[in-house]
This record gives structure tokens, sequence and C-alpha cells, in this order.
């Protein structure tokens, strides 16, 4: 893309521009249409942005095009070109170079408009609806010069992706040139290219049931160029996130303290484990003995004590068949051991050989099902994609001793006589407050996601009955829900209990009957309502864009303000969302604020340098927090009666005046987020009292004060005390 100063194309512009002036144009009542064209005072700062190295060669139209048997040339078309603006900006002007224009009079409209983008996929964009129109007049135009047009108005638009297009009616209507000396050989990934075609008639039938139309990327570029202002530009380096120095190349993560020095290691794909010293990480993969299992592979991990020695295990899952799924304990000297062979955990699939790639183990959960203490484990299966076979889910009880039994298709779970899901994520907290733990699942492929609510060890499968499924949409006799990616509990609208935050994938030509990302609140009863509301603008009622493939959700207090922020990432390339939470389950979005480069589905959150704010891990770097913070606390929470050490599924609510902060510890998601608990003040000084649901140990209150600006440890048996290390004798 070139950028630079445009002041002389600018001048140009002005001249080439038609006038609009001439008094018979504009107040002849028997003109046949508005005045064309418009005109724009100079500007030396603005930058002209392109694709295209200014060598206009041919057209859709001249090439005769096809697609899914569709002659282009014949049928209503949208040319369209997407840019990437670095920072918020003003468009002055768009630059356009024609192939062909239509027969007719000199004042004949040539139409052109300025689109929101729709969806961040690279070619999707508010076609029916322009943020700004356009045109010029077919007798001042040409087909071997450059076409100016130029806002009466500079537009505002956010940085990100915006959109030129115009719609040609068929083969002898307008045609932009395009470009093919300067082209991409493939499209690639999403925004490789940044040209496009979109069929606004192909929106329905067997074939073409898509509410936002048929919509595909070129491998050419329009020669269409635009002139901008950049304003209110954020140096990266006063950005909310700053990058630490090394490379994160993952597509999971997850933070958990399993040399119990009192900050949070990071476990990344491969594996790959990280440890902090104070703030700085070195590859432990040596030292801890990993390095020395070759036969552990794993895309992801989570954290978990499941034999209370008040030490971290760790459970790695592979997503493929071909390697199992393994589980590690920590033997508190900074090394771990491989028990997965004497625990009993294994992960069999046989329902097919796959002849392709596999996704089985895709996510898993640490949670205490029956409330004895010890960490059981969900895992959460996939399916074999090439051959469209779904997984069962697996569920491993903890018999103390470090051996499991399998509860797959007991005390109320599927099992292998049900019907398979295409899990992709779980993800356990008190979901209706009663003491204990439910477990939520999503799942891919248009399924219906699954509620566990626990009964004291016997669970009920209820997601239809608390309106946690999915929306339910009949297309073509059959019924769909959404393709669920990941999801998590928090207190979104503060209200004293937890909600869930659904992340799923919503492609744009599917986007009438699949669910986009759902903020399911709870009532208070534990049923739950989606606040999003309609999504047929890029926005949802609650202030949260629409992005085509949204993965894992974070809610955490970023600034410390007392209202949970959300970050949710995506996958393929397509941005990483940030927005300030007001507190009520409003959002302000914030994206280019925080500064988070996209990444690859991975994301967790944890104070990794101890310096009292949230930080972030994406699937390429590690971030610290850099946001002016209100007051805080940090909490660690140890089982010392009868719940398990790790207080993994523990409901947390801290008292600041009339406030209640609720939180719960999260047994993972496929990643996993700290188990330190950070909580918000705002401007208090301190929490005056907590209160923690300990899985089977009951409600602990703990009397305060708690002073701000440090970690608080509560232990179940009442004792509390201070400091970032964990209590000595815990």
């Amino acid at each position: 893309m070139t950028r630079r100063l445009a002041l002389a194309l600018l001048a140009s512009l002005l001249a080439a521009c038609p006038s609009t002036d001439d008094d018979d144009a504009t107040d002849d009542d028997d003109a046949t249409g508005p005045p064309c064209g418009s005109a724009a005072g100079d500007d030396p700062g603005l930058l002209e942005l392109s694709w295209d190295a200014g060598s206009p060669t041919t057209s859709l139209v001249q090439e005769a095009w096809s697609i899914y048997g569709i002659d282009l040339v014949d049928v209503p078309v949208h040319e369209g070109v997407a840019f990437q603006l670095e920072h918020p900006a003003l468009i002055h002007a768009v630059m356009v170079y024609f192939a062909q224009l239509p027969e007719g009079p000199d004042d004949t409209p040539i139409p052109l408009g300025i689109y929101e983008d729709f969806g961040s996929n690279g070619f999707d964009y508010t076609w029916w609806q322009a943020d700004w129109e356009g045109d010029l007049c077919l007798g001042a135009v040409t087909t071997d010069a450059w076409q100016p047009y130029v806002l009466d108005e500079p537009l505002g638009v956010d940085a990100g992706l915006v959109h030129v297009a115009h719609l040609r009616q068929g083969a002898t209507d307008t045609a932009w040139a395009l470009d093919t000396g300067n082209s991409p050989d493939d499209c690639g990934p999403e925004n490789d290219c940044h040209s496009s075609v979109h069929l606004p008639e192909h929106t329905s039938g067997d074939d073409y049931y898509a509410w936002n139309g048929l919509s595909f990327p070129i491998p050419e570029h329009y020669t269409v160029r635009l002139l901008i202002e950049y304003v209110d530009v954020i140096p990266d380096e006063q950005r909310i996130f700053q990058a630490v120095p090394g490379l994160v190349e993952s597509i999971r993560a997850s933070w958990g303290d399993y040399d119990g020095d009192g900050d949070d290691d990071l476990l990344l794909a491969g594996p790959q484990l990280l440890r902090n010293d104070g703030g700085t990480f070195v590859d432990a993969n040596g030292t801890s003995g990993l390095a020395a299992m070759p036969t552990v592979q794993g895309e992801g991990g989570v954290f978990g004590d499941y034999d209370n020695d008040g030490c971290l295990d760790l459970f790695v899952y592979k997503g493929s068949t071909l390697m199992g799924d393994h589980l590690l304990h920590n033997e508190c000297d900074g090394t771990f051991t491989d028990v997965t062979v004497v625990s009993g955990i294994a992960d069999p699939q046989q329902y097919t050989d796959c002849s392709e790639f596999n996704f089985p183990t895709f996510s898993a959960t640490w949670w205490d099902i029956d409330s004895d203490g010890l960490l059981d484990l969900y895992v959460a299966n996939r399916e074999c994609y090439a051959d469209s076979v779904w997984y069962v889910d697996l569920v491993w009880h903890n018999e103390g001793g470090g051996a499991f039994s399998d509860w797959t298709g007991t005390n109320g779970f599927l099992g292998f006589g049900d019907a398979p899901t295409p899990s992709i994520s779980s993800v356990a907290a008190d979901g209706d407050g009663d003491g204990d733990v439910d477990l939520y699942v999503s799942n891919f492929r248009l399924q219906p996601n699954l509620y566990f609510r626990n009964d004291a060890g016997t669970v009920s499968e209820v997601a239809e009955d608390l309106d946690v499924q999915g929306e339910a949409v009949s297309f073509q006799e059959s019924v769909y829900y959404g393709q669920s990616r990941s999801a998590t509990w928090a207190d979104i609208d503060t209200d004293g209990d937890f909600d869930l935050i659904q992340a799923n994938l919503a492609h744009q030509r599917y986007f009438d009957f699949s669910d986009k990302t759902q903020v399911l609140l709870n009532d208070g009863t534990g049923h739950f309502g989606d606040a999003q509301g309609s999504w047929g603008t890029p926005w949802s009622n609650l202030g949260i864009r629409y992005v085509e493939r949204p993965w894992t959700p974070v809610l955490h207090d970023f600034d410390s303000d007392g209202a949970l922020d959300l970050m949710i990432s995506a996958a393929r390339g397509q941005p990483t969302e940030f927005y300030w939470g007001r507190g009520e389950g409003t959002y302000i979005h914030s994206s280019y604020e925080a500064g988070i480069r996209p990444s690859d589905a991975a994301l967790a959150a944890a104070d990794f340098d101890l310096d009292g704010d949230v930080d972030v891990v994406t699937g390429n770097a590690i971030y610290a927090n850099t946001a002016a913070q209100g007051s805080w606390v940090s909490v660690g929470l140890i089982g010392n009666v009868a719940s398990n050490r790790s207080a993994i599924g523990a409901s947390l609510r801290g008292y600041v005046g009339e406030r209640v902060l609720l939180r719960f510890l999260s047994g993972g998601n496929g990643q996993q987020d700290s188990l330190y608990q950070h909580l918000g003040l705002a401007d208090g000084t301190q929490v005056d009292r907590f209160e923690v649901d300990f899985p089977g140990g009951g409600t602990v209150s703990f009397e305060g004060p708690f002073a701000a600006g440090q970690r608080w440890w509560l232990m179940e048996d009442g004792t509390t005390t201070s400091g970032w290390a964990p209590p000595a004798d815990r």
C-alpha cells in the first residue's frame, strides 16, 4: 500500500471536478436528477492509500468472469475495495479509474459509496447502507484518466477497514478497471485480497440462502484510491496494552502459578512452558521435564491441583487422535511427571480413523463435580472434519490417590449411546448460585450448546430450559443454532449473579440463521436471555461489534473502576476487539486505543508483572496493561478444609460500600485466566468484607477491612494474610 503526501494530486482533482455552481443544473425544475460532483479545499496533510500499481489493464466485464455458475457480466454486482486505516481518519476524496462507462446523456450520474465494514473478513461491508454516497456526471469522466470523487465535507471513520464500492447493474453499465499486474497470486487468509465482488440478488433459494448476499474476494486490484487525513492519532507507544519483548506463537494460552512463587507462569501450545521470574519469562521446558517427554504434545492445557498437595498440576490436550492427552503431576520442585497411564485417563475415539486432520480434544475444564474436594475433569472433543464425524465428550471423576474413573454416560452426562456433539469449549461456575458448580459446553457446527446443571454430583442437561442452547432458527426443514467457539462466566451487569458471554462464529453468508456473539444475562433465577438485540447492523444493542470469527472472550476490570471490561480474540487474522464496560452490561468500543494486534484465537488474562492491573497474552504477544488504574485488591484463595486446594470453581464476592464485586475461579475453557482474582475498587480504599463459596466447603465470610493495593490470601479455614507470595503454611 502506498502512502504519500497528495497536495499536487488534490490540486488536479479540483481542476477536474465538474462545477456545482451552474444555475441551470441546480435550479431547473425540469432537471432529471441531482447535480453531479463536488469540490473541496486544498489540504497538504492528505495521504493516498491504494493497492494498485497504477496500471489499469482489464475489467470483470472484459474478462467475462463467472463463479458458482453465475455469469458476473450480466447480473448486478457490487465492485468493492477494502482499505485498512491505521488510525481514525477523515476521508476527503476517492479516485477511480474506469474500464467502461455506460451510454447516456452527459448528466447521467456515475455513483459511488463509502461503506462501513461488516464482519472484518476483508470483503463484506454494509452494501445496503452507505456512510457517504456521491456521483460524477457521465459527461465529465473518461476511461483514460483518474476520476475524482471529492466529498463536500470530510467523512470521519474509525481505524480499521473501510470500503469503497459501486453497483454495476449489468454488462453495459459502469465497470472499474483492474490492475492485474500488481495482484496477489491468491487470496489466502482474510484480508490478503483487497478487492471483492458482491451479488445483492443472491440472497435466497436453495443455492443462495444468505441474508447478506453472495460475496467473495478476487485476486486482482481494482484501480481505486482513497485520500485521507489521519486524525486523533495515538502513537503505538501510548496504546493501552504494550507488547513485552519476546515472540509468542500459540493458538492457546493458559496462566498458572506452577512454581508457587506468587506470579503466574504461562503455558503455550507445544507445549511450551514459560516460567515467570519477576515479570521476565524463561523457557522452562528443560527444567520442568517437559522437554524429556516427546509424546507430550498439545495445543493447550489447563492447570489444577488434582491431588491437593498445594502445587498446580497440568492437563495437556493435543487436538489430534494421532497423539493422546496427558496428565502431568507437579512434583512441587518445579518438575512434572507424566502420570497419564496410572491415572486411567484416556481419550478413546473409535468412530473413524479420520481421513484427514482431526479435532478430538479441543478443550478441557477442571471442576469438582460432586463437591468431594477433588478436582474432576471434563474433556470436550470436537470432530473429524474430513469425515463429518463428531465425538463424545469424556468425563473423568477423581477417585483420590491419583486415580480417575470414567463417568462418561453416567450421573446425567451424555455418553456413547447419545448423539455426539462437536464440542469446542467448556467452562464451569456456580451459575444458579446453589453452592455446587455447573458446566456450560460450547458446540460448533450449528448445534445446540449444553448446560449441565449440577445437583450434588448428578447433572441434568437443561440448556434449552434455561435458554442458553443458542437461538433455534428453522431453515429448509432443519433447525440451526450457533457455531459456538468459547464462553466465559462473569457478572456482566453487576447484579450479583453469573451471566454468560458466548462467542459465536457467524459467516456473513449465513448471517440470518447463525447466532452472533451472545451476552446471556442471568435473570436471578438461573434463566438467561440474550441482551444483544438486533444484529441488523454491524453493532449490537450493547455496543459490541460483529466480527465473523470471534473466539475467546475474557471479562476483567482492566482499569480498576469496578466495571468489567471485555476483550474477544478472533481467528484467521481478524481483530482482537476491546471494550470498556460501563458496569450495567453495555460497552464502549476501544480497540484502536487498546493496540492489540490481530492474533489467532489465543487470549488469557493475568497480572503477570504484579503491578496491580490485568495484563493479557494473545496468539502473538504478551501485553502489559498501561491504563490508568483505580484502587484494587488481588485475592488468592486456598481450600484447606473440604474444598479442592486450588479453590477452582469457587465464587468470590467483595463488598465495597454498596457495591458487590463477583468473581469465579476458572478451571479453564480450553485456555485459562489466572486463579488470582483482581477486583477494581475505583476510588475505594478497602474491601469491607469478602465472602467465598468454596465448592464442597460452603460459604465462608471474611470480615475486613482489607486495604487496597495488595494481595490478600483467603483460606477456607477463615484465616487471612497478605503478600504476593502464598503463605508458607498453606
